[in-house]
């Protein structure tokens, strides 16, 4: 699972991130200065914005939006039908029902936990001629499931998400701490994007600590880098995807992240 900056190509989808599960697209996000909502829809039923929850949010908050899509397909004499009509119907439930410390590998973050209950229905009906569209034996589907999300408290920043059926991931992370930075000291050069090995090298007099940390929050390297020393470390089994860099100055304990490309 990967989330990516998403580029529209004309297709008209207003979205601003992508995730890809399996090299597939599953899903759209679109985060603004003051919400964030999911896209939901397609090319033929065109694409909506439900909104997730508005920023600043403070605990105790509700929100509900929902979507309705229409879409036609030619149903090539299928059946004998002339063509079908999918219709799907999606309901999002929001409230920030819980407060607190999370704990995650890049730090401790005073929270706020956003539970969205997610209700869909998708029905498809066929027509035949002049006849009006009927419902399609065995094509209804309908299902409900529950995710929770954790918030830089009022600020709005991801740090945490869970779906209830699916995984857990770190989504994205932002400056939410006065001692965490999101670009790197001058005196630290690093190849962006890596390939097969990861070169960091350090012109300054301080010392360094490195890790290198996939979406789901594993350290995947751990190691120091000395003042006025490069350090390389072999990283050819690692997949392809989206990682942090995290450096921490032993002296001052300033931390800073930056985002990696393989």
């Amino acid at each position: 699972m990967k989330i990516e900056k998403y580029t529209d190509n004309g297709k008209g989808i207003d979205a601003n991130l992508v995730e890809i599960l399996n090299g597939d697209t599953t899903e759209f996000l679109k985060k603004t200065s003051n919400a964030i909502y999911t896209v939901t829809g397609n090319k033929e039923g065109g694409f909506q914005n439900i909104k997730f929850i508005d920023f600043p949010c403070n605990y105790g908050m509700k929100q509900q939006d929902s979507a309705l899509n229409i879409s036609y397909y030619f149903a090539n004499g299928k059946d004998s039908l002339d063509s079908i009509r999918v219709t799907t119907k999606i309901y999002i439930q929001s409230e920030t029902d819980a407060w607190g410390v999370l704990k995650i590998p890049f730090g401790e973050f005073n929270s706020l936990r956003l539970k969205i209950k997610i209700s869909y229905q998708i029905k498809q009906e066929g027509k035949k001629a002049f006849r009006p569209y009927f419902e399609l034996p065995g094509s209804f589907l309908a299902d409900t499931f529950t995710n929770y999300q954790w918030y830089t408290q009022k600020m709005g920043n991801w740090l945490l998400y869970y779906h209830d059926k699916r995984y857990v991931r770190y989504l994205d992370l932002e400056p939410v701490q006065t001692n965490i930075k999101t670009t790197l000291p001058v005196e630290i050069n690093v190849t962006n994007p890596i390939g097969n090995s990861l070169e960091i090298n350090n012109t300054g007099g301080d010392v360094y600590n490195i890790s290198l940390i996939d979406m789901g929050g594993r350290q995947l390297i751990i190691g120091d880098l000395e003042a006025s020393n490069n350090q390389s470390f072999d990283i050819a089994s690692i997949a392809s995807g989206i990682y942090f860099l995290k450096v921490e100055n032993i002296q001052t304990k300033q931390i800073y992240l930056k985002k990696l490309i393989k």
